[in-house]
């Protein structure tokens, strides 16, 4: 006689039957397990058949994080909510999979109360998830953490659950900004209190357990008389928002802003300037003959020049001052708080670094001079566009005057 295979005898037991793999895909399932179930489980994953939480409840089991035999938990249908109940087989000769028995149970299971203590299940599935979670009593003793939390707040490894003032000095070592944020903390608190149905929300840069500095988000929220925060760690999020905003303004060559973020932070520096009546000078520098290096050695050449002329123009400037490389071999250098005579002494110190010595490019010498036209801030100007107006006009006759010149207005200085 010849053997009966598992696709076979599965069908010959009347009861819901799935067999569920460690991956909690259904690998085998019988007619009446797809009925009850209003669909094919073959080759599905629990939690597309049951519905997310019923789903985590018995990938809990099956992974033998929550030890059970059976479970009665509330499913998500294709027909509609249910109430199923699960019991649990492990075949001797097959320890990766496990056969799962199903029924339907009424809404209230009279005799057949579910085997695990909901309190416990509620506890595994908070285990498991990928966020901080901490509970408090009134008097912000710690009634409650998860392993998350744990690993990123247990300082000192010990059975007794701190009070929460116990955190801020580990958490925030420098008084000043501990004092900031606790003060904050208070604030958010207090509005909590006020309105039990708001979140709140904020971030903090903190020292976490092992010692290292992160960015983690925390979300408050008062339930009666239990407070409850939830977190996660942001840092790697925060950064590379950091590191697009400064790729968005950042011209790729020179390492400089591009033209877009130049109006955007030298208009916040007109604005300041304008309102406060302090000095601010403007330099268009432009390279002389750099047309000729791009048409005669190519434009890596002409872009090894670019990248060097830039750094050279940084060495000489302060750490507030603005320089933007405006397109081609065009820049635009702001000085806050500099008259015309400084911005005429910074435009000579420009000069000279630039043609300090040769830029090379492999086995090329270039001897590189620009020209600079200066303006400075007038009472009458309406924005940052008329000041650049003006110093472009001063570069164009910086240029007509015989190139390698700095021009203030109309008057070009000596170089």
């Amino acid at each position: 006689m010849m053997p009966i295979n598992a696709a076979e005898w599965i069908e010959l037991v009347h009861a819901p039957l799935l067999v569920v793999g460690a991956d909690c895909r259904v690998q085998a399932a019988n007619a009446a397990a797809a009925a009850l179930l209003m669909s094919d489980p073959r080759g599905q994953a629990l939690c597309d058949l049951v519905g997310d939480f019923a789903g985590d409840l018995l990938a809990a089991v099956l992974d033998q994080t929550l030890p059970s035999d059976e479970l009665v938990l509330d499913c998500v249908l294709p027909t509609g909510d249910a109430k199923l109940g699960f019991r649990f087989a492990r075949p001797a000769d097959a320890s990766d999979v496990t056969v799962l028995t199903l029924a339907r149970h009424a809404a209230d299971p009279g005799p057949h109360p579910p085997v695990v203590e909901w309190s416990r299940l509620l506890q595994t599935v908070v285990e498991r998830l990928p966020v901080g979670v901490e509970i408090y009593d009134s008097g912000f003793n710690e009634l409650y953490a998860n392993h998350l939390s744990d690993d990123l707040f247990l300082y000192d490894d010990t059975p007794l659950r701190p009070h929460h003032d116990a955190w801020w000095d580990r958490a925030f070592p420098d008084p000043e900004v501990r004092g900031r944020v606790i003060e904050e903390w208070q604030h958010l608190i207090h509005a909590a209190r006020a309105d039990q149905s708001s979140v709140l929300r904020t971030e903090w840069e903190v020292v976490c357990r092992d010692g290292a500095s992160r960015i983690i988000q925390f979300r408050f929220r008062i339930i009666g008389d239990t407070y409850v925060v939830v977190f996660w760690d942001v840092t790697e999020r925060r950064r590379l928002e950091q590191e697009f905003r400064r790729l968005a303004g950042t011209d790729a060559l020179t390492d400089t802003y591009n033209r877009r973020r130049f109006f955007e932070a030298g208009g916040a520096e007109f604005n300041l300037a304008d309102l406060s009546g302090h000095d601010l000078c403007l330099l268009m520098l432009d390279m002389d003959r750099f047309k000729r290096i791009n048409d005669q050695f190519g434009h890596g050449a002409g872009d090894t020049v670019l990248k060097e002329v830039a750094a050279r123009c940084r060495a000489v400037l302060r750490q507030n001052d603005i320089i933007a490389r405006m397109g081609g071999e065009e820049f635009a250098i702001l000085l806050p708080g500099a008259d015309k005579d400084y911005g005429a002494g910074v435009a000579q110190r420009l000069m000279a670094a630039i043609r300090s010595e040769p830029i090379t490019s492999a086995a090329l010498t270039f001897h590189v001079q620009a020209s600079i036209g200066i303006a400075v801030r007038e009472p009458d100007d309406p924005n940052l566009e008329a000041m650049l107006e003006r110093a472009d006009r001063a570069l164009y006759l910086a240029k007509a005057r015989g190139r390698s010149r700095i021009v203030v207005g109309d008057s070009t200085l000596r170089t």
